[in-house]
């Protein structure tokens, strides 16, 4: 039997055969286009880039191919929050189009999709702009020359988003980094190894960005244990003092003889001495030196 139906709906058929009768619920759909359908995500950050999906569906809510290029216009009641283009075109031989959504500030707008011999679709999309809470862990012994982890994680409060592709921003001071991630992955979570070698204090800090959250920073510092002494250092150091108070005793005598030479050749040796008053005394002693040896 074959039927025919000039609408789309609901229905129900009789039927009687011989002495039997019964009934039959029946629905009835067409192939052409009846309605839009515009996939999106459930929160959209602010500031940020994401994709919406428009789908033309048949009357069982399946998609459908376009028969003909459809124009689809798009409405926002707050074009300040959410950024759109105007109107995208589902082009002949295809059941949907892909467009880009730029969040600018936080709140609720409406986006009205509009096109010929289709039903008016309205669809409401939230904006949201929350700053990530991170904490910052320190794994390992803490020991000198030891590896130590840093792991910090992301969570994102009230809302189901992706944790992947945060920006991490690493400063380590006291320590050599060994590796480390500039993204969180799946979990929210990056990581950074470092090496623990001439410091007995290591400070850690990781700023988290992006993904349209605002930045936040998060600082942790860890005190190395077994520390090396330096004995030998010390030792070396007292020596070179002592080395250096001999250099100083040897240098001033040798210092005072060769001014004293310098002024005797120049002759001015003589005329500092009787300026001091230790001419005179010098000449008593050489004159009382002469009268002994001529005794």
């Amino acid at each position: 039997m074959n039927l025919f139906t000039d609408k789309i709906g609901s229905t129900t058929l009789d039927f009687q055969a011989g002495q039997f009768e019964g009934n039959m619920a029946m629905t009835s759909h067409t192939t052409d286009p009846a309605k839009i359908h515009l996939s999106f995500a459930k929160n959209v950050l602010a500031n940020t880039e994401s994709l919406a999906t428009i789908q033309l569906l048949n009357s069982a809510g399946s998609p459908v191919y376009a028969k003909n290029d459809v124009l689809i216009k798009i409405v926002s009641n707050n074009e300040s929050v959410l950024k759109i283009p105007e109107e995208i075109v589902i082009e002949r031989g295809e059941y949907f189009n892909t467009f880009k959504l730029e969040s600018q500030n936080e709140g609720q707008i409406e986006l009205a999709l509009l096109s010929d011999d289709l039903p008016l679709a309205k669809y409401d999309i939230n904006i949201v702009d929350l700053s990530p809470i991170i904490s910052l862990d320190l794994l390992g012994g803490m020991n000198w020359n030891e590896r130590i982890e840093a792991k910090i994680s992301v969570t994102i409060p009230k809302i189901e988003t992706s944790l992947n592709g945060f920006n991490v921003e690493w400063i380590v001071e006291g320590g050599e980094v060994l590796q480390n991630d500039d993204k969180t992955n799946s979990n929210g979570v990056a990581m950074m190894n470092i090496l623990a070698n001439d410091k007995d204090t290591i400070i850690i800090s990781a700023t988290v960005s992006g993904n349209g959250l605002s930045s936040s920073t998060i600082s942790k510092t860890a005190q190395i244990l077994n520390m090396p002494i330096d004995e030998i250092h010390e030792e070396q150091k007292q020596e070179m003092v002592l080395d250096s108070s001999n250099i100083v005793y040897i240098i001033i005598p040798i210092a005072i003889g060769i001014i004293l030479f310098i002024l005797k050749r120049t002759e001015k040796l003589d005329e500092i001495l009787e300026k001091i008053g230790i001419g005179e005394k010098i000449e008593d002693i050489k004159e009382k030196l002469s009268n002994i040896r001529n005794r």
